[in-house]
């Protein structure tokens, strides 16, 4: 299970090394939702539609993970429901529920066992901007690990201007 589901890139606590080794991208972790990879800028999402998260890095997989949701724009802003574990394997399940701070949601590993590829499902009930902090540890060894936090703008799909900046095919119609 991940060492903490504090803010930021410092994971620390138990077994885990204290400093990261730098963006998903310079570790080659890929992010998508619903098979469009997140932006660095801010990315837009519909409310109250479902959406598949999917974090993936080829050539070595990983060891552990944690995906974090929580909202710094607004305090007392409850996102403690946008996250939800989505099972690969029915007879293995990877996901478990963390508890985080109240309001936050997050999904990490049960075990350190090698993945390559893990999925989630991400929604929310109205318009927010949300804070999605994703951290990989790559290799617990060598206290190998990556971090990046994106924003997401859960929007009124009515309220939406520019697909262009949509990580979902939600708009490509």
């Amino acid at each position: 299970m991940a060492g903490s589901c504090h803010s930021g890139g410092s994971i620390g606590g138990g077994f885990h090394g204290t400093q990261n080794s730098g963006s998903l991208e310079k570790g080659n972790i890929q992010i998508y939702i619903d098979d469009q990879k997140l932006s660095a800028e801010k990315n837009i999402l519909f409310s109250n539609t479902a959406y598949t998260l999917e974090l993936n890095r080829d050539n070595g997989g990983f060891q552990g993970f944690l995906i974090r949701a929580s909202s710094s724009a607004v305090d007392d802003l409850d996102v403690s429901s946008v996250l939800t574990a989505k099972s690969q394997n029915s007879q293995d399940e990877p996901f478990v529920g963390l508890y985080c701070d109240p309001g936050v949601s997050a999904v990490t590993h049960r075990a350190s066992a090698i993945d390559d590829t893990v999925t989630a499902l991400i929604n929310f009930g109205s318009t927010a901007v949300i804070d999605l902090e994703v951290t990989v540890m790559v290799n617990v060894a060598t206290d190998e690990y990556y971090y990046s936090k994106y924003e997401l703008q859960f929007q009124e799909e009515d309220n939406v201007n520019s697909p262009t900046s949509v990580p979902t095919n939600a708009l490509d119609t």
